[in-house]
């Protein structure tokens, strides 16, 4: 599942993540929109707009780079 990170949060604003669909199936994680609170070399702690809080371990989270697009091309 997709999860896009807060632009307020302290850490990773505006990154989107990747979390592995039965990690998020086991903890019933269903909002895609979250705010990282802290970080520890091996997982995140996230915050999601429901108000439930998880740790995700980072090796079930895989960091989704979206590429910057214009209209240029389309005017």
């Amino acid at each position: 599942m997709r999860v896009t990170v807060d632009k307020v949060s302290e850490f990773h604003p505006g990154k989107v993540f990747d979390i592995t669909d039965w990690f998020c199936e086991k903890n019933d994680i269903s909002y895609k929109e979250a705010i990282v609170e802290h970080e520890t070399p091996k997982a995140y702690s996230m915050r999601f707009t429901d108000g439930a809080q998880h740790w995700v371990p980072k090796s079930l989270c895989k960091e989704i780079k979206i590429e910057a697009t214009t209209l240029e091309g389309y005017v």
